[in-house]
């Protein structure tokens, strides 16, 4: 086996292009083995070794068993490596990510990927994407250490004070069947204390009660953010939060965030993350996608002209006699849940109705469009489809999730494809920050801003068919936030 220096260099890119397809490799402590016959020290040689492939072997890949892509630029300090691919990737575009675990090596998993001819551009289109969100994850996002602490700390205070009171531990979950008999006692009335049941407590009108329930308030807000937030102060280093962002992780394709997860960083915490100095995170969101993709798959063209034109869920929360602008959110929530199959149970706690009045907001949210109606009514089993992206639809576990899936892994091909071509026309100095379920964050230097503008502007609106989505670009500022 050769050592890739700068001595080497030719008689490595010689090799390069005659050696056989695909090339394969993966990372051993500190080195990087190439197809069993070239070694790089990433510490000493990591710089050079890349920029030397992007330099003489642009077209060429490097395909590894396992995601080492981050690992190559920890120990290289060295950000790029694009032409590093994970060969599971194409593998669960077509066998998903809830199917079969992939076995044996690079080359098999490329083998079997190609099986799938439609799927193999798709395939690689997702691993670049992959080394993109990479990137993303070795540079890491910043955190605003001292608030942490502070939320941290204030948190934990007012649990103990709250445990001193009631004499248990309310927040943790072991306790829920005391927390509801001290509750009961001071005239609050719940079947459990989980948030659904919250939503529908009966409250005494004498102070006593009242205070309880305020109490109790304070209560959900700690067992919901608490955990959190100890997960980002636990995985924070030097300031930063390197949070691995792996397509495919999820039955969808959707981007998963983990170690730590930041997809469920409560909306009032999101500040706690922040750009670099000098920097600023501006972002773009798909408006409306999952019903406007419903009205694409569909046909339902009422459907389409109302989503272009007005606001459904503001025109179904008047349709059921509510205040539109007031229950726009509820009444989202509900046309989207109710699209995958929620139960009128769920609804009725969302509007705090009955059930029967439940059903009646339910029916007057869709008469107008029969055609959706109908079609997610037909979305039911479990046979695997080929979606307009070329890829094979996910695995399908329940039969009536298969409209939810359907939609959801729509959506997230048009949000790849949008990712991607936003990426290649960044400025210098830009770069993705993070992935957010339909919303793409880009942190850039602040002279870049009107430059990032446009380039969201450009390339995140897009169509399912003659469904236009829309996703208008907003500078969030120096912390995250929620728009």
């Amino acid at each position: 086996m050769r050592y890739l220096t700068p001595t080497s260099g030719a008689d490595f890119i010689a090799w390069l292009d005659n050696a056989p397809k695909p090339v394969v490799g993966y990372v051993r402590a500190n080195e990087l083995i190439i197809a069993g016959e070239w070694t790089v020290d990433l510490r000493a040689h990591g710089a050079y070794v890349e920029q030397l492939w992007t330099d003489f072997a642009p077209d060429h890949r490097l395909w590894t068993r396992t995601s080492s892509v981050t690992e190559l630029i920890k120990k290289s300090g060295v950000p790029g490596w694009m032409w590093v691919r994970n060969a599971t990737t194409p593998w669960l575009v077509h066998h998903s990510s809830k199917g079969a675990e992939p076995t044996g090596t690079a080359e098999a998993l490329l083998s079997a990927a190609r099986t799938d001819p439609s799927a193999g551009r798709y395939a690689i289109e997702t691993s670049r994407f992959e080394a993109v969100l990479a990137n993303a994850t070795a540079r890491g996002i910043r955190v605003d250490v001292e608030q942490l602490d502070a939320v941290v700390n204030g948190m934990e205070g007012v649990r103990r004070q709250v445990q001193d009171l009631m004499t248990f531990d309310p927040v943790d979950r072991a306790n829920q069947a005391a927390v509801v008999r001290w509750l009961a006692e001071r005239g609050v009335h719940v079947d459990g204390p989980s948030s659904d049941d919250w939503g529908g407590r009966r409250v005494e009108n004498d102070a006593a009660a009242l205070a309880a329930a305020d109490m109790y308030e304070n209560v959900l807000h700690i067992r919901r953010r608490l955990p959190k937030a100890r997960e980002l102060k636990a995985a924070t280093r030097r300031g930063k939060v390197h949070t691995k962002l792996t397509p495919f992780a999820q039955v969808s394709g959707r981007v998963s965030s983990t170690g730590p997860a930041l997809n469920n960083v409560a909306k009032d915490m999101r500040s706690l993350l922040v750009a670099r100095p000098g920097h600023v995170l501006v972002t773009a969101d798909y408006d409306g996608v999952e019903p406007r993709v419903l009205a694409a798959l569909s046909g339902d063209e009422v459907l389409a002209h109302d989503l272009a034109n007005g606001d459904p869920y503001v025109s179904a929360a008047e349709r059921a006699g509510f205040n539109g602008v007031e229950f726009r959110k509820t009444f989202k929530l509900i046309m989207i849940s109710t699209m995958y199959g929620a139960t009128a149970g769920r609804t009725a706690r969302m509007l705090g109705s009955s059930t029967s009045e439940a059903h009646a907001v339910r029916n007057s949210l869709w008469d107008p469009y029969p055609v959706a109606k109908n079609w997610l009514n037909a979305q039911r089993g479990t046979e695997r489809l080929r979606l307009e992206s070329g890829r094979m639809m996910g695995i399908v576990e329940r039969k009536h999730a298969r409209a939810n899936l359907l939609i959801q892994s729509t959506a997230y091909d048009l949000f790849q494809k949008s990712a991607l071509d936003v990426h290649d026309n960044l400025p210098a100095g830009a770069h993705i920050w993070l992935p957010m379920h339909d919303e793409l964050i880009i942190e850039t230097p602040e002279r870049e801003v009107e430059t990032v503008m446009d380039v969201l502007g450009r390339f995140m609106p897009t169509r399912c068919r003659e469904v236009a989505i829309n996703a208008s670009p907003v500078v969030l500022g120096p912390h995250w936030r929620a728009l």
